[in-house]
């Protein structure tokens, strides 16, 4: 169940600024807050997107993040700075298509007389029928 609404800075705008005939705000709350969802400001987001803020993965690349660590800048205050760069990206899985069930098998100890690792993934069965929206 969706719990977040995602959307750019201009659309949330056109959507909190929707007026009626007499020229009231339809969602004087804001948009989301009629379905019960949380808005989040995403700039350059093409369309909105509706998640369960539960299932969003963030994924960091090792290999061009780094943490650097400073005694030098703080030395007055007896403090240790920190610089962290890192290139991340998020994922929100659609629970249909998303992975079930991963076994992996085999030691994988690389001493040449143990079993390779291998891997089976199940993978969720797609709904039989889509359930209509709920109209609020």
């Amino acid at each position: 169940m969706a719990t977040t609404l995602a959307l750019s800075g201009a659309a949330r705008a056109a959507a909190d600024g929707t007026r009626d005939d007499s020229g009231q705000l339809m969602f004087p709350g804001g948009f989301a807050a009629i379905a019960g969802l949380q808005q989040v400001t995403v700039p350059n987001l093409a369309s909105p997107l509706a998640y369960d803020r539960e299932r969003v993965y963030l994924i960091v690349n090792g290999q061009l993040s780094s943490v650097e660590v400073s005694t030098d800048f703080r030395f007055a205050y007896d403090a240790t700075t920190f610089r962290v760069k890192a290139r991340v990206a998020c994922a929100v899985p659609d629970p249909a298509k998303s992975i079930r069930k991963l076994t992996i098998t085999g030691s994988g100890s690389g001493d040449g007389g143990t079993e390779p690792l291998s891997a089976t993934v199940r993978a969720q069965a797609a709904p039989a029928a889509k359930t209509p929206p709920k109209r609020i």
